[in-house]
């Protein structure tokens, strides 16, 4: 068992930034296999959705049992308490950006994204040992939609695409048409890369689980973006 302790983070972290990598480019072949259309949803889609929530359930219950050696030093880092202050502060000032001036809304999404890379990068540098897990947690987050970026607006795509499912629950629950407020979807991204940052110092199981969930939504919008691009 010293080899599944010493070897599972490296070669777990390496894993999910394949299925990413993978999953965003066969995503245009994966939708035509589902035989999916504008008039009626695939029957097997369901089937594949549960079967991710319940692999990522199985996956999660697991990681309690299968030893870590890199978590030792996690145990010696107390940078968790300082990413939750500045998780805070960036949630703050997203509530106070939510004004009605939609130019002044994008171009503070904007900045707010731009701090929370700059911030996970900074953690990246500081805390090494790090690095691994916020490489895996980024490809999550944006590796699925590497089909659509021949294809569509860079900047928009990289900002707000990676939360698009949670766009869309905004624009249903606000009654407004998702182009009118996709500046939520760019605080959405921002805020998965802050609250990724914070999860992934408390210990690499929470981080492993947080990769995981983070790539199967992630998954599910660019489905649904593939789609929205065919009509």
């Amino acid at each position: 068992m010293r080899w599944l302790e010493r070897y599972f983070l490296p070669l777990t972290v390496f894993t999910l930034l394949i299925v990413s990598v993978v999953a965003g480019v066969s995503m245009p072949s994966f939708y035509d296999w589902t035989g999916a259309d504008q008039s009626r949803p695939a029957p097997v889609i369901p089937r594949i959705g549960m079967g991710l929530i319940g692999g990522t359930a199985c996956f999660a219950l697991l990681l309690a049992w299968i030893p870590i050696e890199q978590r030792r030093r996690w145990s010696r880092s107390s940078g968790g308490r300082t990413s939750l202050r500045w998780l805070l502060v960036m949630t703050t000032l997203m509530a106070v950006a939510c004004i009605p001036i939609p130019s002044l809304q994008f171009v503070f999404s904007y900045s707010v994204l731009a701090f929370a890379i700059v911030r996970t990068a900074y953690v990246a540098i500081k805390q090494r040992y790090l690095g691994c897990l916020l490489l895996a947690m980024a490809a999550c987050i944006w590796g699925p939609f590497l089909w659509a970026f021949p294809d569509a607006q860079m900047l928009t795509l990289f900002a707000a695409c990676p939360s698009l499912m949670e766009l869309m629950c905004a624009s249903a629950l606000s009654g407004q048409h998702s182009d009118h407020i996709a500046f939520v979807g760019i605080y959405v991204t921002s805020a998965k890369l802050l609250f990724g940052t914070w999860l992934i110092q408390w210990g690499p199981r929470i981080g492993l689980v947080y990769c995981v969930v983070v790539l199967n939504i992630s998954l599910a919008g660019s489905f649904v973006l593939h789609a929205l691009m065919r009509m």
